[in-house]
């Protein structure tokens, strides 16, 4: 999908528009998923499904405070955030 599209569905979910919330997830379910067991694979894989779950409401979270005029790409503001994230979550265990 176009990064303009993107945009437009970023800026919908922020101002509150469930649609867009759908479609966001449903266009990012697979990198969701691949972080979920990307890491539930170093942590444990009976983990997965509370880690996909937590991937989603982190997607959103971010999703929420991503600023488009910072200049930064949104797929590599979301793929940066969740590397530290859990990196620093696995850090934690």
């Amino acid at each position: 999908m176009p990064k303009k599209n993107i945009q437009k569905l970023v800026t919908l979910y922020q101002s509150g528009d469930k649609d867009a919330t759908i479609e966001l997830l449903a266009m990012f379910s697979n990198l969701l998923k691949n972080v979920a067991s990307k890491y539930s694979k170093k942590i444990s894989p009976m983990l997965h499904d509370d880690l996909r779950n937590h991937a989603i409401v982190t997607f959103l979270q971010l999703t929420k405070n991503y600023d488009s005029m910072r200049g930064v790409d949104f797929l590599g503001y979301i793929k940066t955030h969740f590397e530290h994230f859990f990196t620093d979550t696995l850090e934690e265990l």
